[in-house]
């Protein structure tokens, strides 16, 4: 027994099937239906952008016309939602892709970056730097804003982002150094995200308070006279000249770089300021001083890359 045939609508369409208003593109080369919803595309677009498109399109046709090529055999796209593609459709068909990033909803972020949405099915494909600009950009706009970041936390994680994840908990930072509360998460931000952004304040803390003395780190500054002076003019000439420079410079480091998160800009800029002060020494400091506090910033120097490693190993211990 034969299936009944569907009645038709004015368009000639099946009468349970609609042509989307806005993508349905009269020079378009090829239909798909989502859901109950047609929509006629330009293949070029979506080949360019998109090694998914590029394969499915690629696929060989039998005998006959191809899918995709009328309303009644179109290609079919099952599991997505005619709203997710229509989404994809507003990006494709945007002038240029990358910089439409800044008219894409915070509440609609996730669907357009996560793999795990219709619009990854387009994303997949897309240069990686794309979905960092896109992740960059909306991370300014929350913290401007002082908007949720579930959205976006939400949107870095189903795509194992590490850098968004970082750059996200990192915001959470700076609102608590503002004086938001840090009892308890925000909405949209579960145990295991919370707990990584206290743990990775804490571990910037302490890396930071390591430098912030009042004295040169013992890691740099030994007991002993590097100029070959002796231990009491050790204490009475090296250890106050270093103890001068090493506080003026931790604190203009804080003042240029208020945030914990701004850890590595605070290194780069004490290291500098050593440097760039270090002819400025108290009446009498002599060439046995110098000498001492040089090996003070040669050890400091080589401590430098180490201090530079990615912030996220603060959050992500197994990244050290």
């Amino acid at each position: 027994m034969t299936s009944p045939v569907p009645s038709l609508s004015p368009d000639g369409v099946r009468a349970d099937v609609r042509r989307d208003k806005d993508h349905y593109h009269p020079t378009g080369d090829s239909i798909m239906r989502v859901e109950n919803t047609l929509f006629k595309i330009h293949r070029f677009p979506f080949v360019r952008h998109s090694s998914v498109f590029a394969a499915m399109f690629d696929l060989p046709v039998g005998a006959g016309d191809p899918e995709g090529s009328s309303d009644d055999l179109p290609i079919v796209l099952a599991g997505e939602t005619a709203s997710e593609f229509r989404a994809v459709m507003k990006y494709v068909y945007a002038s240029p892709m990358q910089l439409q990033v800044g008219s894409i909803p915070v509440t609609a972020l996730p669907e357009n970056i996560s793999r795990r949405s219709m619009p990854s099915f387009f994303l997949v494909g897309v240069k990686e730097k794309t979905r960092v600009r896109l992740m960059e950009h909306w991370c300014e706009i929350v913290e401007k804003h002082n908007a949720p970041i579930g959205p976006i936390l939400a949107a870095a994680d189903a795509v194992s982002d590490t850098e968004g994840l970082v750059a996200i908990y990192c915001i959470q930072i700076r609102r608590w150094e503002k004086g938001a509360s840090v009892s308890a998460p925000e909405d949209g931000v579960d145990q295991t995200h919370f707990q990584r952004i206290l743990s990775g304040h804490a571990s910037l803390t302490l890396a930071w308070n390591r430098l912030r003395t009042h004295e040169s780190p013992p890691l740099f500054q030994d007991a002993r006279c590097n100029g070959g002076g002796s231990a009491q003019f050790h204490a009475e000439r090296c250890l106050p000249y270093c103890r001068m420079l090493w506080v003026a410079a931790t604190v203009d480091a804080e003042r240029r770089y208020p945030h914990i998160t701004q850890i590595a800009s605070r290194i780069s800029h004490l290291g500098k300021h050593i440097q760039q002060n270090v002819s400025i020494h108290p009446p009498g400091a002599d060439a046995t001083t110098l000498t001492c506090f040089n090996a003070v910033i040669e050890r400091f120097k080589r401590y430098m890359p180490e201090a530079h490693k990615s912030i996220a190993s603060h959050f992500f211990p197994s990244l050290k």
